[in-house]
């Protein structure tokens, strides 16, 4: 199929791509925070303080506390990540615009490896953990 003249290069095709990633990851991230709230909030409001006979709400807020936790663990840790890459980039300009010049298209840089595996997972975990906390909750009333 012919390029319907929505780009007028490649590069527009791959700005509109990288734009589309952003939104989604962003609206990923949030989303899965205010699922893990909804979730620890509806099986407290469902069970209350019978909670404690009912071990998959109990499974349901655990999963959702540990993701959030965990999620502000990895955040911090993808912050450090991207702060150190930054000084790194700061401290010798020259080095900086010469790993530039021969990085290969398409290319992975300006991004470690490390920083990439880290994302490529925290993006994973942010939709797989509040679903699985969401699937016990839902089970938690049907069993």
């Amino acid at each position: 199929m012919a390029n319907d003249e929505r780009f007028k290069t490649p590069a527009d095709g791959l700005e509109a791509l990288s734009s589309a990633h952003h939104i989604w990851t962003t609206q990923l991230g949030i989303r899965s925070v205010a699922a893990s709230y909804a979730i620890i909030g509806a099986a407290w409001a469902v069970y209350s303080t019978k909670i404690t006979d009912h071990a998959l709400a109990i499974w349901a807020i655990g999963l959702a506390i540990f993701y959030l936790f965990l999620s502000s663990g990895i955040s911090l840790c993808v912050v450090e990540l991207l702060s150190n890459r930054f000084q790194y980039a700061q401290k010798d300009t020259n080095r900086w615009k010469e790993e530039w010049e021969h990085s290969e298209y398409p290319s992975d840089w300006p991004y470690t490896k490390p920083i990439q595996w880290v994302t490529k997972w925290y993006h994973r975990l942010k939709a797989i953990m509040p679903i699985v906390a969401g699937l016990c909750l839902i089970l938690s009333f049907v069993c």
